[in-house]
């Protein structure tokens, strides 16, 4: 590949020269709403793409749609998706997710689609991965939200899609050598994602057969460990209460991360000026949001610093293995009990303070097999964490590509 003049990409294949021509997106594509059925037709019938088909990973499949849709005969055939159809999302909450976008690329079985999504089909020859890549862009991207109206939702139209611009090579070999080549890195990207999940499963299962005993690991000797014994949390736990370290660490506990520092989070700061009522958390105890303790939100501390007060934080007595406890209390099972134990009536009011968790009986290890399955498990985590690592730098890699192979 080699650096080009103006109007053309930073990065291009040394074949190919020559300036892209500057065109509007309805010169190549006619547009069209989708399928209001009644209520009463969702469930069954035609497959049926919706929005989270068009922002799900990878091209739109056939076998990937989950919604349908009873429809005639008639009425499939002037909403059905075929082969190379763009599908846009139609409007959304915010101005950045409007005009989504996402290719069907499947030739043996049509599908059809929802009011809240435009079709787009081609009214010339194109290279239907190619103009899948191009509409992810940032310059494509911009001017398409720039076009989008609306206030509490955004909305895009089929006459603000067909001037969005866009500048193409005029070569179509040109375009597939592209499509192919950012194919190949989509391709990575898929085989990183599929093991990602797969030793996320491993995971799953693998605690499940832990924690219900079924697997048992040996001791150093190669005998086997005493026999779990049900326990109440207040014999394992003691809740700390100290407070006062207001300039410490502000930390957030996540849902899949974990305790965080609360600068890694992704969303507004909610933390009162005066943290003087904040409550300390060491190195390896474990806080738990009390309102949703029953959807898994705890974790162990890697730091020193404060969480808010709405929070419980719970020390580990010294004999118990933090990490164990940091995986059991994600446990199916386990956050049902939390459920259970939880004061309040309906899921919006659930709290879990400690005086009820404290409470709550379960089967516990010896210290030693706790360190075993803690062990285990988060080396199963640190492969986790280097494929996760792989699919960033993958993903950021092709971002890097959609802005320099295109204009």
């Amino acid at each position: 590949m080699n650096g080009v003049t103006e109007n053309a990409p930073k990065l291009r294949f040394p074949e190919f020269s020559g300036r892209w021509v500057e065109e509007q997106l309805g010169d190549y594509f006619t547009f069209k709403n989708g399928v209001n059925a009644d209520k009463s037709a969702y469930g069954s019938g035609r497959k049926f793409i919706n929005v989270l088909d068009i922002i799900a990973d990878g091209p739109i499949t056939y076998e990937k749609i989950i919604g349908s849709v009873e429809l005639t005969d008639s009425e499939f055939e002037k909403n059905e998706v075929i082969y190379g159809d763009i599908l846009f999302q139609r409007s959304s909450e915010t101005r950045e997710e409007v005009g989504q976008s996402n290719v069907y690329l499947d030739r043996e079985r049509s599908a059809t689609f929802g009011g809240f999504v435009i079709r787009g089909r081609a009214q010339k020859a194109i290279h239907p991965e190619f103009f899948d890549c191009l509409l992810r862009t940032s310059a494509v991207r911009s001017d398409m939200t720039a076009r989008s109206g609306g206030s509490t939702r955004y909305n895009v139209g089929q006459e603000s899609l067909s001037q969005v611009k866009i500048v193409v090579p005029s070569s179509a070999t040109e375009q597939q050598k592209i499509a192919a080549f950012l194919g190949a890195v989509d391709e990575k990207i898929g085989q990183l994602t599929r093991k990602k999940a797969l030793l996320e499963d491993y995971k799953k299962g693998c605690m499940q057969q832990l924690f219900t005993q079924k697997l048992r690991f040996k001791d150093d000797q190669g005998n086997d460990f005493p026999d779990w014994e049900e326990k109440r949390l207040k014999e394992m736990f003691s809740e700390r209460s100290e407070r006062g370290n207001e300039d410490a660490e502000l930390l957030s506990v996540t849902l899949s991360r974990g305790i965080v520092r609360a600068s890694e989070v992704e969303r507004a700061n909610g933390a009162s000026a005066d943290r003087s009522n904040y409550k300390t958390v060491h190195v390896n105890d474990i806080a738990y949001n009390s309102m949703r303790m029953w959807q898994g939100a705890s974790g162990v501390s890697g730091y020193f610093g404060i969480v808010s007060p709405a929070y419980t934080v719970i020390a580990p007595k010294p004999d118990q293995v933090p990490a164990f406890w940091g995986y059991y209390f994600k446990l199916t099972g386990v956050i049902q009990e939390f459920q259970r134990h939880s004061q309040g009536l309906t899921s919006d009011t659930w709290n879990l303070k400690y005086p009820a968790l404290s409470t709550i009986r379960l089967a516990v290890p010896h210290p030693d097999e706790q360190q075993k399955i803690a062990d285990f498990l988060s080396a199963i985590d640190a492969k986790i964490s280097l494929v996760a690592d792989e699919l960033r730098a993958a993903q950021n890699f092709k971002k890097g590509l959609l802005q320099q192979m295109f204009v």
